[in-house]
């Protein structure tokens, strides 16, 4: 889990936070290492869609905050990186394998991805694709309850965060935010009055 580099965003804010420029430079170290070691779809962390979608996300994040002090050279890495991660989601989408939570992280990041890199080659297309997965993955993994179909409280939290990312990049139908309050209020109930969520289910 350590390649979905989600502890680079905490280290993006603690830049931000302190001004220290050790928390900058181990970024980048741990940039460099990385790509080094992972040339593109060569090795186990190319080997799951949904780790590089979730790798995109945090690269994305490091970009946002950060991506203007990380210097010339290492800033055209890490963007010629999310490229090549959104070049890959799109050819690999897990339509076969998982297509439930894994189809729908990828195709969040991928949708994200065609907003970051619009006006360049294939940036449209993932957009649209993205966003298009994104809301049948709605409609299909949703109940009307507001219930997740895998049925397991930790898989309703992570959909429902996904949905939300979503929501806040793009302009979702009247009734996908309608299934996406109807997702709250089933885990505020779930949560219940102790605001405590149970672990039912699958927790992977």
């Amino acid at each position: 889990e350590l390649n979905r580099h989600q502890h680079l965003v905490m280290l993006a804010h603690a830049h931000l936070l302190t001004g220290r420029r050790q928390y900058l430079d181990e970024i980048g170290n741990q940039l460099d290492s990385w790509f080094e070691a992972n040339p593109m779809q060569r090795g186990i962390n190319w080997a799951s869609a949904l780790e590089v979608a979730f790798r995109s996300l945090s690269w994305m994040w490091v970009e946002h905050l950060v991506g203007g002090s990380l210097g010339d050279a290492r800033r055209g890495r890490l963007i010629e990186g999310l490229y090549q991660h959104a070049s890959h989601l799109e050819a690999n989408l897990s339509v076969y394998f998982s297509p439930n939570t894994h189809l729908l992280g990828e195709a969040v990041a991928l949708h994200a991805l065609g907003m970051m890199f619009r006006g360049t080659a294939g940036a449209r297309r993932w957009e649209a694709l993205g966003a298009r997965i994104v809301g049948e993955e709605m409609e299909r993994q949703v109940r009307a309850d507001g219930s997740h179909l895998e049925q397991s409280s930790y898989y309703h939290v992570y959909a429902l965060d996904m949905f939300l990312f979503h929501a806040t990049l793009a302009e979702p139908s009247m009734q996908y935010r309608h299934r996406l309050e109807c997702m709250a209020i089933y885990l505020e109930a779930l949560a219940g009055p102790s605001r405590r969520l149970p672990f039912i289910g699958d927790d992977d």
